[in-house]
């Protein structure tokens, strides 16, 4: 039996005569109407295997000088089936069948990768439509290994408008820069992205590819690791001082060099006097000296206590009558215990015997407004050590 692009052939030697077969399978469009035909033919058995007989006879493998006269032979659609799959892949753009036999490759037991791929090319469009879709979506962190300033200002933009009062899904942004760019390139990429919602993250590093041969990755690829470690970390745990995946640093920054990174609201990499790779601190690119907004853990803390209780009180309150006082009253238990949360997840601190304060609630019209103070957890960026000496004279 041969089977290839339109038909079905079968040969048979000896016998009666007249047995042999020829079918042009878009006469038999179906699995099912292609098994009837061959059982029409008192010299043939077959059997409809697939759950679906409805399936196209057109879409089984190809074969040649298969024999089924010393045992019986099951026809595949496996081509078909690996097409499909890759058709289905979501990481695929498109799938393109080469020519016109269904040939199946050999059977492999090892992994055979794909090849001949090349990387897509994204345009700043494409960004902005991925952004749109995250708008709809309950996401925290947003990063990118584009090196491109425009998307880097798109991303920025997005998570300054989803923090907003209409935006209602707070969210941080880390980013990275290009290969080989001076102190002075990532201070203007820094100052151009002032936010205490997002970082800039420099330098690059040396690391092993999926290969394992040593590769220099940019430092868009550090801000991917800093997005990454957020993600593992407690709210109140700041990246500063953890160690880093990477066998060394593109660049060793200077001391003086670090200042100037860290004034300008880079968050940078380094080495401690262990001679570990680890982030320096981890800050925003927030442009003023306001702790507050330069720390990314204090802003992360920031963020969910205002995501957290906009929740709380949507489910509480939005969509109830507006009585007065028993409103307030489930304000005040819903602040409450909310405060109490995070006083128990270690993001929100006592000033002596209070856990906030400036606590005002007020309704006007159909709206309820809130305002209060915290005191959030901050890191523990430094420490000075003081050294008296004295002799013992005896």
């Amino acid at each position: 039996m041969t089977i290839d692009a339109t038909t079905l052939i079968t040969t048979v030697t000896g016998g009666p005569g007249s047995e042999d077969l020829n079918i042009t399978l878009a006469d038999l469009p179906t699995i099912s109407e292609l098994v009837e035909f061959i059982n029409n033919h008192t010299a043939y058995g077959a059997t409809v295997l697939t759950p679906t007989p409805t399936e196209l006879s057109s879409e089984i493998d190809a074969v040649t000088a298969q024999d089924i006269l010393t045992s019986a032979y099951t026809v595949k659609s496996d081509y078909q089936a690996v097409y499909e799959a890759l058709v289905a892949d979501i990481f695929i753009d498109s799938v393109v069948k080469e020519g016109v036999i269904r040939t199946v490759p050999d059977y492999d037991a090892d992994f055979v990768y794909l090849t001949g791929a090349i990387s897509g090319t994204y345009l700043t469009t494409d960004f902005t439509a991925a952004l749109l879709v995250a708008e709809q979506e309950d996401i925290q962190l947003i990063g990118t290994t584009s090196e491109d300033a425009a998307v880097h200002a798109l991303i920025r933009n997005h998570v300054i408008d989803m923090n907003s009062i209409e935006g209602r899904k707070e969210r941080q942004y880390y980013v990275g820069g290009a290969l080989a760019e001076d102190v002075a390139a990532v201070k203007v990429r820094s100052i151009a992205l002032a936010s205490s919602f997002g970082s800039l993250c420099s330098p690059g590093y040396h690391q092993f590819n999926d290969a394992g041969v040593k590769t220099l990755f940019s430092p868009a690829l550090y801000a991917c690791q800093q997005l990454g470690m957020v993600s593992a970390l407690a709210l109140n745990n700041p990246t500063t001082s953890k160690a880093m995946n990477v066998l060394e640093w593109e660049k060793n920054y200077t001391r003086s060099e670090m200042n100037e990174l860290i004034k300008a609201g880079v968050l940078i990499g380094g080495k401690d006097s262990d001679q570990q790779y680890i982030t320096i601190r981890s800050l925003t690119t927030y442009q003023a000296a306001s702790l507050q907004q330069n720390e990314a853990s204090i802003m992360r803390e920031t963020l969910y206590q205002a995501a957290d209780l906009r929740k709380r009180m949507d489910r509480a309150l939005t969509g109830t009558p507006n009585i007065g006082n028993d409103q307030l009253a489930t304000v005040d238990s819903v602040f409450e215990r909310a405060i109490k949360d995070w006083h128990g997840l270690g993001i929100i601190v006592a000033n002596g015997s209070q856990l906030y304060s400036g606590y005002t609630r007020v309704i006007s019209g159909d709206q309820i407004i809130i305002e209060y103070n915290t005191w959030n957890t901050a890191p523990t960026n430094f420490v000075f050590i003081t050294h008296n000496i004295s002799v013992l004279i005896q």
